[in-house]
């Protein structure tokens, strides 16, 4: 990978992921672009964005993301992360003992 899709990716995190920069969406990301599947990482439950209320309790959840970087934007995306293991942090998915 190039230093430049690599500062790309880095600032991608940084900016959306972890600072919740909305503008920086538009400014990093092709408007065709095509993302599959979401993102993965740490955090605290505070909106209604994943078709429940907001619970406040923090979450831990692993993932694998895929970029397509072309002419400095990102065009494709790939996202794989643990959505039952984050449901069951959150309370909303109880298994069976």
């Amino acid at each position: 990978m190039s230093s430049e899709n690599k500062a790309l990716i880095q600032r991608w995190f940084d900016e959306v992921w972890t600072r919740g920069s909305v503008p920086s969406i538009d400014a990093l990301m092709a408007p065709s672009c095509m993302v599959h599947g979401l993102g993965s990482g740490t955090g605290t439950h505070r909106g209604n964005g994943l078709g429940f209320s907001a619970t406040n309790r923090p979450i831990r959840f692993s993932g694998m993301t895929f970029a397509r970087i072309q002419d400095g934007k990102l065009v494709e995306g790939w996202n794989v992360f643990d959505q039952l293991g984050m449901l069951q942090q959150l309370g909303i998915v109880n298994l069976p003992a």
